[in-house]
């Protein structure tokens, strides 16, 4: 956690990145130092906007990934090289000889030379901090091994691409100053489920905001429900690196949930509040969102294409606020669990508990119902935490057990599907 600290406390540097034996010395002596900068960090070369050479023989005694800084977007296979997941960005820079970067959880950094066409990497050293999320820390161990397997690279203005292992794998970078892709005509979908009109937008007069907060000239199109609705599944065509743009009004309190999926998984999603506030940027995670919506406003939602020209199916949930006021939930003395049952209007009926816990115990929700699935989506003092998953390949048996980081209330939602009958339910709550 401190050994970014400890090379600016006890080394001296020429410059930013030399001495990679030193680090792996000091990796190796376990020594502890006192932190006297911000959380443990490797110092990154500095990189300056540079271009590619372009006059005959200049790639021969030029390096065109000096002074360049870049984000990855995906990696994998050559052939379906999957997007990238977490909340935060991974990173490489050139600058003098030397890479590094945020490889998702830690600070890297090592030598690197350009020799025809090839990238070839030194000793690759980190920070030894640990992932919260395991399949984070497995990305970040299959990209630092990717480095150092890295062969054959091609670099534009906008983009970055390193094969690796014989070429059988590939990192996709984009700039790391780079904006959203720039956006597609919008046309509404050609096929649309059952549960909502689309629209061109012509009503928005400060622009669409983009994944950074930012007005952009696109109009998107607008998603309404019918009345009684509750979701909607659009199935859309999306040009290679460009941006669809859609929107939506909701109210404060209810739960929204967008997914998008796509044949190789290479169309993203962003969403972003009227008030410009980025909900879910498309570098970071999976594309798919849920989370308690923060205020009555319009709701913008790009599907972001990273790939080649594609199809995709936008979904979207939005929970009506409960017709009745939440039920707080008290267990009995000396108890540790509390089991409600209870019955769900139809087409999309909601019911809420609320919970009170503190911060260090566990939250397990059962729901089990009738002849009707019954959606369970827990929220906590800072919004979404989990929804409930299957029991067994069962939809009408649900559970999930979630860990508390805070003391406050912890709201359970219940909810049917659209366009199904009532159905009686029993939901079991357990903290420990």
């Amino acid at each position: 956690m401190v050994f970014g600290r400890q090379l600016s406390l006890h080394l001296k540097w020429r410059t930013r990145w030399a001495l990679p034996l030193a680090l792996v010395a000091l990796l190796a002596s376990g020594c502890i130092v006192t932190p006297v900068a911000p959380a443990g960090t490797i110092p990154r070369p500095t990189a300056t906007p540079t271009t590619v050479p372009t006059t005959p023989g200049a790639e021969e005694t030029a390096d065109p990934l000096a002074n360049s800084e870049w984000r990855l977007v995906s990696m994998g296979a050559a052939d379906s090289p999957a997007p990238v997941i977490g909340e935060d960005a991974i990173t490489l820079s050139f600058a003098d000889g030397q890479a590094g970067g945020h490889s998702g959880c830690n600070e890297y950094g090592g030598s690197y030379q350009v020799e025809n066409g090839a990238l070839v990497f030194g000793e690759i050293v980190s920070t030894l901090r640990a992932c919260v999320d395991e399949a984070v820390m497995q990305q970040e161990q299959q990209y630092l091994g990717a480095l150092r397997a890295a062969g054959r690279f091609e670099r534009t203005e906008e983009g970055l691409t390193i094969r690796y292992a014989d070429e059988s794998g590939v990192l996709n970078f984009v700039a790391a100053d780079a904006a959203e892709p720039s956006p597609a005509t919008v046309t509404p979908a050609d096929e649309l489920t059952g549960t909502a009109t689309l629209t061109p937008t012509t009503d928005l007069p400060a622009g669409t905001p983009d994944s950074a907060g930012e007005a952009t000239s696109a109009q998107p199109t607008r998603i309404t429900f019918t009345p009684g609705e509750t979701s909607a599944t659009v199935e859309g065509m999306i040009g290679e690196r460009q941006t669809d743009y859609y929107v939506l009004h909701a109210q404060a309190g209810q739960i929204m949930s967008v997914e998008i999926a796509s044949p190789n998984d290479d169309v993203l999603l962003t969403v972003v509040g009227e008030d410009g506030t980025p909900l879910k940027r498309y570098q970071a995670g999976p594309p798919s969102w849920t989370s308690q919506l923060p205020a009555t406003q319009d709701y913008f939602i790009h599907a972001v294409s990273v790939g080649p020209a594609t199809t995709y199916t936008l979904h979207v949930r939005v929970l009506p606020l409960a017709s009745v006021p939440a039920e707080h939930s008290e267990f009995a003395p000396g108890a540790t669990s509390a089991q409600i049952s209870g019955l769900l209007p139809a087409g999309g009926g909601v019911q809420q508990y609320v919970l009170a816990a503190s911060a260090g115990q566990t939250l397990a929700v059962e729901v089990m119902s009738d002849d009707v699935p019954v959606e369970a989506v827990i929220t906590g003092p800072t919004g979404f935490l989990a929804t409930a998953e299957p029991v067994g390949g069962d939809a009408n048996h649900v559970a999930q057990t979630v860990p508390l980081a805070e003391t406050g209330d912890y709201t359970v939602t219940l909810a049917t599907p659209d366009r199904m009958p009532s159905t009686n339910y029993t939901v079991t709550f357990t903290i420990e």
